[in-house]
């Protein structure tokens, strides 16, 4: 039996019922690992704005942070940002497939007990106009007790009075997502650090080595 065009290219093509077919086509909307590029201060202030160039999320060992006892830094993973920075947030959503990495936390200024914990939410932008979002803490009782959180861990541990600042890291998170998610105009995918310590003033050096995989639907 004579074999029509389409069957005859289709074999030539690979075989059986194998058909050539463009790689955008098989994995349409295909995501990026992103690089968070803004860090929002304990008061929900976007530092320098969403475009700039702020502490990193993959901070390659040389942009390490101070972070203090009581105040919190939250890590911008990314965001659907308002356009300009001064206007209303844009229009669309985003697909978020997972976060990959970790953050740790070394070099304690004193010996002592610290308790530190990490978050992962999506928050909302409460002010264009002063590039202001609704932050949390995650060693607070209240913020803890919510239930929408895609990561909520914490630890404890106590350093030596033999420490020094070149102490390895006490604490590491690794950073995931259980299932993807999906953040629309005016959001953020938030991680937040926190860390307390019964030393008045403690501190400690933050370092993130975390990216993000998303992309843009319609």
């Amino acid at each position: 039996m004579a074999r029509s065009k389409a069957a005859r290219a289709r074999r030539r093509a690979g075989g059986g019922g194998a058909m050539v077919v463009p790689y955008a086509r098989m994995r349409p909307n295909i995501g990026n690992w992103r690089i968070g590029s803004s860090a929002v201060s304990n008061a929900g202030v976007l530092t320098g704005g969403n475009y700039t160039t702020g502490p990193g999320t993959w901070a390659n060992g040389a942009g390490r942070v101070v972070l203090t006892t009581l105040v919190p830094l939250t890590y911008q993973a990314t965001v659907i940002a308002p356009v300009p920075d001064s206007g209303t947030p844009t229009i669309g959503r985003m697909k978020i497939d997972e976060i990959k990495g970790a953050i740790t936390l070394s070099a304690f200024s004193a010996a002592g007990r610290y308790t530190a914990a990490v978050c992962i939410y999506v928050s909302e932008l409460t002010s264009a106009a002063a590039n202001t979002y609704d932050v949390r803490d995650p060693l607070n009782n209240a913020d803890a007790a919510r239930d929408d959180y895609f990561y909520l861990e914490a630890q404890e541990a106590d350093m030596p009075a033999t420490l020094t600042a070149t102490s390895p890291a006490a604490f590491k998170f690794d950073l995931k997502l259980a299932n993807p998610l999906i953040i629309g105009g005016g959001q953020a995918l938030h991680v937040t650090v926190s860390m307390v310590s019964a030393v008045a003033a403690a501190t400690c050096m933050l370092s993130s080595m975390f990216r993000t995989r998303s992309a843009g639907i319609a």
